[in-house]
């Protein structure tokens, strides 16, 4: 066989492992479609229309060291943009309606003055999460959250510098 014929076989190979963990993917998401519909619905309240949620759904496989075991993460996201702050109403509402997850946790990101809210909802299997990820940002003139300077850390890297020396 030549370079060329390995080098052909190797991406038909790939790209059938490719094809593969589509379709096992797209198997999963549509067997979870009633959940993750049941989670949308939840974002599509009337109440939560002026918030413009746009979900999107992505799926990952993810090998967990607690449990030492790989499991099926299938994540849906909605970006929020221009709240005038963390405690608007309609923000604690739509987050309320998320409080009965399995895991709950929050991350700021202080520079671009946004949250991400994240519950982790396992489904009956053991195998499958379903984690709703909202990204929150407030405006930049939001009355009620501002970036404020906490402390400076100054940082100093060690950095190797090589030169060539011949004898």
């Amino acid at each position: 066989m030549t370079k060329r014929q390995d080098i052909t076989t190797a991406a038909i190979t790939g790209l059938s492992d490719t094809i593969k963990r589509v379709k096992e993917q797209q198997a999963l998401l549509r067997a979870k479609r009633p959940a993750i519909a049941a989670m949308v619905k939840r974002m599509k309240r009337k109440s939560f229309k002026s918030l413009g949620l746009q979900p999107f759904v992505s799926h990952n496989r993810e090998y967990s060291d607690e449990r030492k075991v790989t499991e099926d993460l299938i994540s849906i996201g909605v970006v929020i943009n221009s709240l005038p702050g963390f405690k608007d109403k309609r923000l604690v509402e739509l987050l309320g309606e998320f409080m009965d997850a399995d895991k709950e946790q929050s991350r700021d990101w202080p520079a671009g003055l946004n949250r991400d809210f994240i519950f982790w909802f396992r489904q009956h299997e053991e195998r499958t999460w379903i984690k709703v990820c909202f990204y929150v940002y407030v405006r930049s003139d939001s009355p009620t959250c501002r970036k404020v300077l906490t402390r400076v850390e100054t940082e100093t890297v060690e950095k190797p510098i090589y030169e060539i020396v011949c004898d």
